[in-house]
């Protein structure tokens, strides 16, 4: 019971009554609830905003590439043709935060997705218990929402400090 109890001041249980239910809730919610799987899975939420992270970087590489059309930003070879597995998502998630660092571009909102995707992925069981099928199509999920979670970290942390060259 003093488990339980640690665990619930912690806020990684929340107890009602005899009920307990893992929380995972995120800044990210209105978004990543639409999706029932997401919102019942802290290993799925944290893969997708890894996705959406890498997204962020692979636009302020390609706004970068403009004068050389048809090139692929440079990061995109670390994603192994977009077939993850559960430690590819854990080796990409500094990789992606190093190279932001590389581009002055680790503001605010880009922490905040960082920080939350960090938390849900050290919140999920050790295992899993996704196929490469399921990471490599949360992380591609991610990517493709990740315009509309950027729009939200920069709405929650009232980060100007954002380019708007990542559009």
């Amino acid at each position: 019971m003093e488990v339980l109890e640690f665990l619930g001041k912690l806020n990684i249980l929340k107890l009602k009554g005899d009920e307990m239910n893992m929380s995972f809730e995120t800044p990210f919610d209105e978004i990543l609830n639409e999706f029932p799987v997401a919102s019942a899975n802290p290993a799925v939420k944290g893969i997708i905003l890894v996705g959406a992270l890498c997204d962020m970087l692979l636009r302020i590489q390609a706004a970068g590439l403009k004068k050389a059309p048809g090139r692929m930003p440079p990061f995109a070879k670390n994603l192994k043709g977009l077939r993850l597995k559960q430690a590819d998502i854990i080796s990409l998630l500094p990789k992606i935060e190093n190279k932001l660092m590389e581009y002055s571009a680790f503001g605010k909102a880009k922490k905040l997705v960082a920080a939350t995707a960090s938390e849900l992925l050290l919140k999920a069981p050790a295992d899993w218990k996704l196929s490469s099928d399921e990471v490599s199509f949360y992380f591609a999920c991610g990517m493709n929402l990740g315009q509309k979670i950027r729009d939200l970290a920069k709405k929650l942390t009232n980060d100007t400090e954002e380019t708007e060259d990542e559009e």
